[in-house]
């Protein structure tokens, strides 16, 4: 990952959110591109304890296990939650995230978290509704930490994305077609 270009894109993310101003068109493109090509497809590792017990290859997961983040969140939210369809891959698990991001006909939600400017891309799911699955997939993520946080669809649509992000000053940027 080029430091420049993420500290950029963080840096364009605090300016949006602390001047309060609409982002571009080509500042929205930029930061998705960005998102989506170096920051959704990093290698970083996470914790998850709800997915104890949940058979991963050919072991049974332990309290404590250090995943891959996409691995964790393709367990939780494919895999036991059943958002996307069953069957659903992890390869195509993350696919379904890049066209979430990368189109600028998705929405992209602004609100802090903790103190930083958390982004949330979001757009329909479309083929990728499972059986316990929301109109829309949420992709989460922390521009100044370059982390994709999560990725889910949540049940309660748009309005669970803006519920939540009220009480951070939440606002969209770009609203979803």
């Amino acid at each position: 990952m080029n430091r420049d270009e993420a500290a950029a894109i963080a840096a364009l993310v605090q300016n949006i959110g602390e001047g309060g101003r609409r982002a571009t068109e080509e500042e929205l493109v930029r930061a998705r591109s960005y998102l989506a090509t170096h920051v959704l497809r990093r290698p970083s590792l996470t914790r998850d304890d709800e997915l104890t017990g949940l058979p991963w290859q050919g072991r049974i997961l332990a309290p404590g296990d250090l995943l891959w983040r996409a691995e964790a969140k393709f367990l939780k939210h494919v895999v036991d939650r059943r958002e996307w369809p069953d069957g659903t891959t992890l390869e195509a698990f993350m696919s379904s995230l890049e066209r979430v991001v990368r189109p600028p006909s998705g929405g992209v939600y602004l609100e802090r978290d903790a103190g930083d400017w958390k982004l949330t891309c979001v757009a329909q799911s479309g083929r990728w509704r499972g059986d316990g699955g929301g109109s829309h997939i949420v992709v989460v993520f922390m521009p100044v930490k370059g982390l994709w946080v999560t990725a889910y669809q949540p049940a309660g649509g748009l309005r669970q994305i803006e519920r939540s992000g009220r009480l951070a000053g939440g606002r969209w940027l770009g609203r979803p077609d």
